[in-house]
């Protein structure tokens, strides 16, 4: 029960930044980059919980997805900055 709430915070988190990245993507004065941000980083969220249950149908090529998805985050995550 536990991880189902912990599931639905998450991805409670990854669609609240897409939705205020793409409510505010022109309102930004100060830096424009971080509605973008927003919403790169909410849909990579997601992307991730997709991914996650797929791995009993494949696991080698959805370990090389992970892998390629969470590289790409931290990049983004470390760009962002």
């Amino acid at each position: 029960v536990s991880i189902i709430i912990v599931m639905v915070l998450l991805n409670a988190v990854g669609i609240a930044m897409i939705a205020m990245g793409s409510i505010y993507i022109k309102d930004c004065a100060i830096e424009p980059n971080i509605p973008i941000y927003l919403i790169v980083a909410g849909v990579t969220s997601l992307i991730m919980f997709v991914l996650s249950p797929l791995h009993l149908l494949a696991p080698k090529v959805m370990y090389a997805l992970e892998t390629i998805v969470s590289l790409f985050a931290f990049a983004w995550f470390i760009a962002g900055k």
